[in-house]
């Protein structure tokens, strides 16, 4: 079972229960270690069952007497706990490694049996709906619809927000009861899950304020998965069967068929809304002119349309039109005013969000997200009638590539940043059209994301600069992009944390397969799956224990700096690497550097000539500061009492010091203290 051509999923499975079926609970110890936890991890085992396994590891060391195995049960205890850690921060790095299934119980726990409603809280309805969707993912439709059936066959929204605890927040100081933080997300979840299992759903009558919300989140929920999950022609009827409460669901119905591109049925829940307008959200309204123009054409569309001379002045009642929604008003006139011209519309729509008080640092920021919307509305107009050639001398491709290269450059103002992502779809758009356009607006297009994919991104952009190279066969650039990241010496797997990793690993995995390239995409997956523990990005304090382990080591034998010093330090370096965030990595510099001058100057020195400025990013920071704790804690011990030492080492702490930053300054005043406080 342990040899290196034993099936690694099987000896998971069998090992502890043979080992207990053999009276052999000492050898339970000399299994468990950090490579079984995270094989365990890998192979997609329950944790709660790996963590038994530690508890009987742990108790069998008394039994097998070996400081080696004691140690290495220890690690693997503390490397169980960092990856608990980790999947409770991160819970999808697994889901994207596409896991091996793991054969489904007979019964899982949430079918037994129904608990008592006033036993319900949160995280029992989560279950619910969790156990729900993995039994329909899994073939277990039937399964599936028993368990929510048994469940919420009675239950509506409402008496979920009236009984089960969680689920209300009278905290905050604010006036009346609320919906606690992520509430709003289970009752969407219950919603979708509700749609996707074809059950029925009991909406109640809700007459208070949360009543009505949290049906509307259900609802939301199961328009959403509606849309998502059907086909085109199925939508509308779906929907109108399910019959909707809320204009707000309705709202929700349209801004989903528009983002699937689903035109005819934005049409015909446009003409629903028709006499409903007054009561529909401004936002929405904006929206909806330009979806009107796409979906019914101009002429139709012009009762949505009469919203826009209000709000391209930049309010609306006492309401300011905010850039989001500005960009959809550059649509709508960029589609219905097309002599004017982009540049000519973006500006006017530009001064009107700064005359209503909004302070900008960079008009361009406005400016270019306006200019493409305004260019998309043209195009589109002249695109809906048929004229490609109108389309393509309206705007020619070098403009369209200029102000997409502006949108994709990093030097923006803050400003920008508050909708880049919406500019950046704009882009997107943009492409899409010019490839509709043919001709030099394809070549252009495929230029530019020839000279994109040279630096391999794996932001937004790379899903659409993959596509473009697809299509254009160019399948030797995407498989040296695919290398580059998730190949054997792949960018992934050194200097990024281990979510932004998943992600990455995730979403190129999935574009490899698509090319037929598996054992590419598998392998990656499956070293994915081994490196699940990784250092946070985010306030990492894994350190902790080292650090501690350190000082006690240290305190008794100084010159421990020389190697178990200098080897946590270069772990430290690793943590750093490999896109950690270590909070502690300064406190072990300064125990090492205490502990290489409690061995005297020479010792001192050496300690300092390892910190290489070609390696060490901020060499004059990490020297100045350890220098400076180091040289604290050896006066102020008594290490070092000799005069000349004393102004010697203040000496080197000025020449680092820069006077002018005042926390470097307050450092060296506390050096100051702690010198005349020893120096009678």
């Amino acid at each position: 079972y342990m040899g290196p051509s034993a099936d690694p999923f099987f000896r998971q499975e069998s090992v502890f229960s043979l080992l207990q079926l053999a009276s052999r609970d000492s050898d339970k110890a000399r299994v468990f270690d950090p490579a079984w936890v995270l094989d365990a991890a890998a192979y997609g085992r329950d944790l709660s069952t790996v963590y038994q396994e530690a508890e009987d590891a742990f108790r069998a060391i008394p039994d097998v007497k070996e400081w080696d195995v004691a140690l290495s049960v220890a690690c693997g205890g503390m490397t169980l706990t960092k990856l608990s850690d980790c999947l409770d921060a991160f819970p999808d790095p697994l889901d994207r490694a596409n896991m091996p299934q793991v054969p489904l119980p007979q019964c899982l726990e949430t079918e037994r049996f129904v608990l008592p409603f006033n036993r319900w809280n949160e995280n029992t309805i989560r279950q619910v709906l969790s156990d729900a969707r993995m039994l329909d993912d899994r073939g277990e439709l039937n399964r599936a619809r028993g368990l929510m059936e048994h469940w919420f066959s009675e239950v509506a929204p409402m008496q979920v927000l009236a009984g089960v605890s969680g689920i209300m927040d009278d905290r905050g100081g604010r006036n009346e009861p609320h919906l606690a933080m992520g509430v709003d997300s289970l009752f969407e979840d219950w919603g979708a899950v509700t749609f996707r299992l074809g059950v029925t759903a009991n909406r109640g009558n809700p007459s208070t304020r949360l009543e009505h919300e949290s049906t509307y989140l259900f609802e939301k929920g199961w328009v959403k998965e509606c849309i998502a999950e059907s086909r085109q022609g199925d939508v509308y009827p779906s929907l109108k069967g399910f019959h909707p409460t809320y204009l707000s669901a309705l709202e929700v119905a349209v801004e989903e068929t528009s983002r699937n591109g689903m035109w005819d049925v934005v049409g015909k829940f446009l003409n629903v809304l028709l006499n409903e307008r007054d009561r529909l959200h401004l936002g929405f309204r904006i929206k909806a002119a330009f979806w009107a123009l796409k979906a019914i054409g101009e002429d139709a569309a012009k009762v949505w349309l009469e919203i826009l001379p209000e709000v391209r002045k930049g309010k609306s009642s006492d309401a300011r039109v905010e850039m989001p929604l500005m960009i959809y008003v550059a649509r709508a006139i960029g589609w219905t005013e097309p002599q004017r011209g982009a540049s000519a519309i973006a500006s006017e729509l530009a001064e009107a969000v700064t005359s209503q008080g909004r302070n900008v640092r960079d008009r361009r920021s406005l400016l270019l997200p306006l200019r493409a919307a305004a260019m998309i509305g043209l195009l589109e107009r002249v695109l809906s009638k048929g004229d490609v050639k109108g389309a393509a001398a309206l705007v020619p491709p070098q403009t369209i590539r200029s102000v997409i290269e502006f949108i994709w450059e990093h030097r923006h103002s803050l400003d920008f940043h508050e909708y880049r992502g919406q500019a950046l779809d704009l882009t997107f758009e943009l492409i899409e059209l010019c490839q509709d356009i043919g001709n030099a607006h394809s070549e252009m297009v495929l230029s530019l994301a020839i000279t994109e994919a040279e630096s391999f991104p794996v932001d937004q952009k790379m899903p659409v600069l993959w596509e473009v190279l697809r299509c254009a066969g160019r399948r030797d650039r995407l498989r040296s992009w695919a290398e580059h990241w998730i190949g054997a010496q792949g960018a992934v797997w050194s200097g990024i944390g281990y979510s932004e990793r998943a992600e990455i690993v995730g979403s190129l995995s999935r574009l490899a397969r698509d090319e037929g390239w598996t054992e590419l995409a598998a392998a990656a997956e499956e070293r994915l799956r081994h490196h699940v523990i990784g250092y946070s990005s985010h306030k990492e304090y894994a350190f902790q224990e080292p650090l501690d382990w350190l000082e006690e080591l240290v305190r008794s034998d100084p010159s421990a700096w020389r190697e178990e010093g200098l080897q946590l330090l270069d772990i430290c370096r690793e943590c750093d690497d490999q896109g950690g965030d270590n909070r502690l990595s300064s406190e072990i510099e300064n125990e090492v550097a205490a502990a290489s001058f409690r061995c005297g100057p020479c010792s001192a020195w050496a300690f300092f000539k390892c910190i290489d400025p070609e390696v060490e990013r901020y060499w004059l920071q990490t020297v100045r500061a350890t220098l400076i704790a180091a040289s604290k804690r050896a006066i102020a011990d008594g290490v070092v009492t000799d005069h000349v030492d004393i102004i010697a080492l203040w000496s080197c702490a000025v020449g680092l010091t820069r006077w002018f930053d005042r926390y470097q300054a307050q450092t060296m005043t506390a050096l100051r203290d702690s010198i005349l406080e020893a120096v009678p």
